[in-house]
């Protein structure tokens, strides 16, 4: 979320909805709920996350808003 996104949101609530394990990497579905701060609308979206990993450590974090791309990314389809 960018600085000017927190001003405007009162709550940023993350759930980690599946985790996907893809040899040295790992796909994490993440379904971001926030609601705004003036309207009190609820708003939600899901990102997908793909880390890598070498030796144990996170070498790299790419994030994805579509699931294919992401999957795709990881070497995997539906």
């Amino acid at each position: 979320m960018s600085p000017e996104n927190v001003e405007i949101v009162r709550g940023v609530y993350d759930a980690v909805e599946e985790l996907i394990d893809a040899d040295d990497q790992v796909l994490a579905v993440i379904r971001e709920r926030e609601v705004g701060r003036a309207s009190g609308v609820p708003v939600e979206t899901t990102h997908l996350a793909v880390w890598t990993l070498a030796d144990g450590m996170v070498i790299q974090m790419r994030l994805f808003d579509d699931r294919q791309q992401a999957l795709e990314a990881v070497g995997l389809r539906e």
